[in-house]
């Protein structure tokens, strides 16, 4: 029993470290880049009756 929390104890780092969040300055560039694109190709549609 206490083999499965060692086990436990030495992966959950590397699991912990898969779901960093941070983001790199080309990540948040290429995201900011998507995001003027789209907003780009939206076009206004005037409300009313469908």
């Amino acid at each position: 029993m206490n083999n499965k929390y060692i086990i436990l104890f030495l992966i959950s780092p590397l699991l912990l470290a898969g779901c960093d969040n941070s983001q790199s300055t080309e990540n948040k560039q290429q995201a900011q880049e998507l995001v003027k694109h789209s907003l780009d190709n939206m076009v206004l549609v005037k409300g009313g009756e469908f």
